[in-house]
Formats: structure tokens, sequence, C-alpha cells
């Protein structure tokens, strides 16, 4: 049975990708007058939206829009698939990525180069989306679901320049992408510990465009973030003022580190020695059971810091 958990305010948790494993991903559901899907998972995920919308009594061609918050493949992969199957949603998404959604060619050359032969696995079938059924949203765009509940769209570059954020009003709440980062929701429900770190992930890592988008959601002053990646968490400020305060180490230190000892290896290290000190300072077990997941979210994080400097250093040369 797919995870289906109330959040209130017309706002469902879908477990897309189980919390328990290293892929863990979160959709919503927000049931108004329009009903709009949040956050598609990648095409796997596909089989859990239908379960989930089966238990609702929602028939799939009820579904009025379908959000994406950004083109990574853990959070758009599926929306091709689904779309196909809703033939009444319109998909919302940030103007760089229609392109992609509409002609995926190059997202898929990317994925195979990095995922090898887990590619199809993961990510297959990854379907274009018609033109015509994409809705761009810009700043300050916004959404009417009816019954005066209007959703708000926000740029959120940082983690990738087409990236945005959606405000709910309604429930003061953020669905953040990856934008307000790694939520690590099996720490806190194991621990009672509010555990977050950004996501500096490849291609795009943009450290100052990063704060500046933690910092517009700040100003919002939300009480909930939906992190994709995982769950709800009902201290939004806090956690957005966690994120923020820890790119000074993955957006300074770990950049000045690896300038000057040009290892990922003792990078990786660097990064995973700083997070399990401050959760075990905290109060979480060394051994915790999400440690490795935590190290694969890690890894990425480094993977993405390599990528920003070997960037930058191909730019001051061209």
């Amino acid at each position: 049975m797919t995870v289906i958990k109330p959040l209130g305010f017309g706002i469902y948790e879908l477990e897309l990708i189980e919390k328990s494993s290293v892929y863990r991903t979160t959709g919503y559901l927000i049931l108004g007058e329009k009903k709009v899907l949040i956050e598609t998972g990648a095409t796997r995920s596909n089989g859990a939206i239908q379960t989930a919308l089966k238990e609702l009594n929602i028939d799939l061609k009820d579904i009025d829009a379908i959000i994406v918050t950004h083109i990574h493949l853990d959070h758009s992969g599926g929306a091709g698939l689904l779309m196909s199957q809703c033939p009444n949603a319109v998909l919302l998404a940030h103007e760089k990525a229609k392109p992609h959604l509409s002609d995926p060619e190059k997202l898929i050359q990317g994925a195979r180069v990095v995922y090898g032969d887990s590619f199809d696995k993961l990510f297959s079938p990854i379907l274009p989306i018609s033109e015509e059924r994409i809705q761009v949203m810009g700043e300050e765009d916004k959404y009417d679901l009816g019954n005066g509940r209007i959703i708000h769209f926000y740029n959120s570059p940082g983690h990738a320049f087409h990236h945005h954020i959606i405000h709910d009003p309604i429930s003061n709440g953020i669905f953040s992408g990856d934008a307000a980062g790694l939520f690590f929701n099996r720490i806190y429900e194991e621990y009672g510990i509010k555990y977050v770190i950004p996501v500096t992930a490849p291609t795009q890592f943009a450290p100052n465009l990063m704060v500046e988008t933690l910092e517009k959601m700040i100003r919002l002053n939300p009480d909930r973030i939906y992190y994709t990646h995982f769950g709800m968490s009902n201290s939004g400020v806090e956690m957005l003022q966690a994120a923020k305060k820890r790119m000074d180490f993955f957006g300074r230190e770990c950049i000045e580190f690896y300038k000057k000892d040009r290892s990922f290896e003792r990078l990786n290290s660097f990064m995973n020695q700083r997070v399990f000190n401050e959760l075990e300072q905290s109060g979480v077990p060394h051994n915790l059971a999400d440690r490795k997941h935590i190290m694969f979210d890690i890894t990425l994080n480094a993977q993405g810091v390599v990528a920003l400097v070997e960037r930058q250093e191909r730019e001051a040369v061209e």
C-alpha cells in the first residue's frame, strides 16, 4: 500500500519512493476545487501515484495540474508518463524547464552518463510532453485552485537555474523541491532532531544564489516546508535558517578545501566528518540506520562542489 499522509489544509503527502530508500522522494497532492499534484518523482513512482489516487477515490482525469519544481529526474522524470495518463492536466513548470520537458533527449543522455546500466531501472521511460500542455510559471505568477485558494510561484536558483518553489498561503507552507535542502525525516522521527543540509549536487550549484533563495523563502515567513526529500517540517523558518547557516560550510569552506587539496576523496571525507560530528553533538548515534543514505547525499554534494570549482576555472580562462 502506498503511504498517504494527510497534512491538513487539504494537502496529502504521497510517498513516491519509500523513506527507507536512498532515493526517498515525496510528492504532494492539494485538494481544492482543483486537484493539483506537486512532484511526479521518477517514472518508477507512477504506480505509487496511481495507487494513492485510487485510495483517495480520485480519477486520473480529475487531476487539473501537475507541478514539477525542476527538471532533475528524481523530481520530474515521471512527468511525461503521468501527463499521458491525466488528459485534462496542465503541467506547470519553470521557463528554463519547458524545453527539456517537451524534448527530454538531452536529459536522458546526461542521466545515462551518470547512472549507466542503472538508468533504465531508475528512470525509463521518460516521455516528451506537448508544448501546448506546459504552462510556464514565472516570478510571482499565481495558479488559482478555486474557492479563494491561490498558490504563488517564485524563481529559486542555487540548486538549479530551472528551479522554482511554490508558496501556499492557506497552509503558509512552501513546496521547496531541493531549494530548501534535504530534511532527514527519519532522524527526526527516531531521535527528535530536526536536521537539514543544503543540496549542492551537480551541475548548477551556485552558492550565492542558493543563499539568496533561502533568504527569499525566509522573508515569506512560512510555518511549514514541504520537502521533496523528505516530508513536511512544521518548523519552516527554523529549518530555512539552519540550511542558510550551513551554507557557510558547504558553500565556502568546502570550496576552499577543494581548491587547496584537489582530492575528491578527501573532500568527501571532510564533508562527512562535519555532518556526522554535528549529528553526534545533537544526540544522534554514530551508527544510525540512515548513515549510508546520508553518506550518499554528502557524496552528491561533494560532486557538486567539485563541478562548481572546475566550472569556475574553465570560465576564468575562456
